[in-house]
């Protein structure tokens, strides 16, 4: 007996081994045999993969007349691709079977794409970019980057011109496209970023991405601050990398030629503290609250805060930015500026400052930025600039920067000059006192009553000693000589010598002074004490007398004599007698202790006379104003002689001479004189 024949395996008629379907179409595969009632037969339907049994198939068995028919009804689904149905006739204990296999084409699915090698990408290296997808018929595989908010196609063609490149800083040869795969070499932080890979075929396309984070050392970090430093305020050092991953930032300051780490931690240790108020403490508690100046450093992430800043925190500092790829580090150099403080001047040479040299005034500071100096001087109360233009108030000086030179210095130098150190941010002032010394000068006079009086005056610095010597010997003060002295000013002494007694023709008196810088001397001729010549107050009286009366009676004539040359004149003061005055007076002058002829210094005393008439309220006929240059002055000198005294001249002769020419032209050989003076003048 034969074998039965194989069933039939039929998709829409279609009798090809391998059935092609589009997914998602509604199929039915046919299973059938000739029927034959004789021989009952069986259909079964067995697949490939196995997990086909549970999917949604439903299966139909009908007969007719010729034919047995098993039928499978389903949708087609990615899963149906390349599956294996099988057809499986029973009879009479012979199996035949029959198998058809199914190729279902299909959109891309399950499209995913990773990077290689795994792990962290790290710049200078290479890496590639995969995707995979499941479709039928097979995919073509696009890579895009994520750029500026669109999708933009990565492409390696060799006459590549689309300026849609979306890896920057690369060229060609950085960039490999194989099939699913992107290879990128020596990639850099550029290439950061999202890639996208479309899986596409006729079906359909479907898309996914990947995050490509290239990660790369510190560059070289930058510190800028917010403001410019001064003592006293806050100021904040920012500094900041680009580095991937983010980096740790670390402060350093060179101390004593290292690095050393700014502190910030809770145990934060304060150097200097500047305690501006004593407080009393009681049981850990303060009676006042304490007025406490605090420096410190507070770090927050990239920034460096120095509170209360201070000239001690000018320097070097540096940054360290640092993560696992590497480590960069860069400086600033914080300049703190303040105030000038610690002024201070000084005189140059130093020492004794003697008069006729030259002298410099320097003056010095600490400030930031560095102050200008200038130079004042303690001028009647107040204080005065001094300049080097014309009207400079000292001579012979030269200002150079924080320098003050002078030439040539005398006496008139000396006193308290100020140095002014100033910058933006305030002043400071100093003070030098210049105390210039030099020798010794004497002014000296003598004057003669009943005694003689010697005045000696001295200016020196250091204040100078005085001593009275009477022919090389030191004068000492007793009953007969009595000295008497007094300083005058920090560098004057007056010395004051009386002399009552007699002195010889040879005595020689002299003031002598010194200082550490010189001795002066000055040396008084004919000082000899003349003895009483006896005359009377009589004769004295008498002779007043007389000379009164000769001066009225001149008077009298010059009056007359005026009257003539100017009548109208004495018309208009006729009835105004007022007008009219007479004055007289007598002067009473002592002789000089230093004269040629020493009869001259008799103790008789001399008398001059004076007699005056004004016309103050007369006008000129032409009523002309005549000022003080057009006054009139006439003078009649009348000489009066002792008896034993020989005089070639005594008349009474006006002259035009003023009164101490009359006094130096009388015969010298008189012991005694008085002269009459009359003056008059006309207004």
């Amino acid at each position: 007996m034969s074998s039965p024949p194989n069933p039939t395996v039929l998709l829409f008629q279609d009798q090809q081994e391998v059935m092609e379907v589009t997914e998602g179409k509604s199929v039915t595969l046919s299973c059938f045999k000739i029927f034959c009632p004789s021989l009952p037969s069986s259909l079964t339907w067995s697949f490939s993969p196995e997990h086909l049994i549970n999917a949604n198939i439903t299966e139909q068995q009908h007969q007719n007349q010729t034919h047995y028919y098993s039928d499978l009804m389903f949708t087609v689904t990615q899963h149906h691709h390349r599956a294996e149905f099988t057809c499986t006739s029973t009879q009479q204990q012979i199996t035949t079977h029959s198998t058809r296999q199914l190729h279902v084409q299909y959109a891309p699915k399950s499209v995913s794409a990773h990077v290689s090698p795994a792990g962290v990408i790290v710049e200078g290296h290479s890496v590639t970019l995969s995707c995979s997808s499941e479709a039928n018929p097979a995919v073509k595989y696009s890579w895009y980057r994520h750029t500026e908010g669109d999708l933009k196609q990565l492409q390696t063609e060799p006459n590549l011109t689309e300026p849609n490149l979306a890896i920057s800083n690369t060229n060609l040869t950085e960039i490999n496209l194989t099939g699913p795969n992107l290879t990128i070499s020596n990639i850099n932080r550029s290439h950061s970023g999202r890639y996208y890979c479309r899986a596409e075929n006729q079906h359909g396309s479907q898309n996914t991405s990947v995050l490509l984070d290239v990660q790369y050392p510190p560059e070289k970090p930058h510190i800028h601050t917010n403001s410019v430093a001064v003592e006293g305020h806050s100021v904040t050092l920012s500094c900041s990398s680009e580095a991937n991953p983010a980096v740790n930032y670390s402060w350093y300051r060179h101390t004593e030629g290292d690095l050393k780490p700014v502190q910030t931690e809770p145990n934060l240790t304060i150097n200097t503290t500047n305690l501006t108020e004593a407080n009393l403490i009681i049981n850990n508690t303060s009676l006042t609250e304490a007025n406490l100046t605090l420096s410190y450093y507070d770090v927050t992430g990239p920034n460096l805060t120095i509170k209360n800043i201070n000239r001690s925190h000018s320097g070097r500092y540096y940054c360290k930015a640092q993560n696992q790829h590497g480590v960069q580090n860069t400086s600033m150099l914080l300049d703190v500026q303040y105030a000038p403080k610690s002024v201070s001047a000084h005189v140059s040479p130093a020492g004794v400052i003697v008069e006729g040299h030259s002298v410099t005034l320097s003056c010095s500071s600490e400030a930031n930025p560095a102050a200008n100096h200038s130079w004042y001087r303690h001028i009647e109360g107040d204080l005065e600039p001094l300049q080097t233009r014309p009207n400079l108030t000292l001579r012979n000086t030269n200002l150079t920067g924080p320098n003050l030179t002078i030439s040539n210095i005398n006496r008139s130098h000396s006193g308290r000059y100020y140095c002014r150190a100033e910058n933006q941010h305030g002043t400071q002032n100093t003070s030098v006192l210049l105390d210039v010394h030099f020798p010794p000068k004497i002014s000296s006079f003598c004057s003669r009553n009943n005694t003689l009086r010697c005045v000696c005056k001295v200016e020196g610095n250091p204040l100078p000693k005085l001593q009275w010597r009477l022919s090389g010997k030191v004068l000492n003060s007793t009953n007969e000589m009595k000295i008497s002295e007094q300083t005058v000013g920090k560098m004057s002494l007056e010395s004051i010598l009386t002399i009552r007694q007699s002195l010889s023709d040879s005595s020689v008196l002299q003031c002598w002074t010194a200082n550490a810088h010189g001795s002066a001397s000055h040396q008084f001729q004919h000082i000899t004490t003349l003895p009483d010549t006896g005359l009377h107050t009589g004769c004295v009286l008498l002779g007043f007398a007389i000379g009164a009366s000769l001066i009225l009676i001149f008077c009298v004539l010059t009056v007359c004599n005026q009257r003539k040359k100017y009548r109208k004149l004495a018309e208009s003061t006729r009835d105004d007698t007022s007008g009219l005055i007479l004055t007289q007076s007598a002067v009473t002058s002592n002789g000089q202790c230093v004269c040629a002829d020493k009869r001259l210094l008799l103790p008789t005393s001399e008398t001059l006379h004076y007699s005056s008439i004004d016309f103050t309220n007369t006008e000129p006929p032409s009523g002309e104003i005549r000022g003080l240059s057009t006054l009139t002055e006439e003078y009649a000198t009348v000489r009066l002689h002792p008896a034993n005294a020989h005089t070639p001249d005594s008349t009474n002769t006006p002259e035009k001479n003023t009164p101490s020419e009359d006094t130096h032209t009388a015969e010298k050989n008189t012991p005694e004189e008085e002269v009459i003076y009359e003056n008059m003048k006309l207004h």
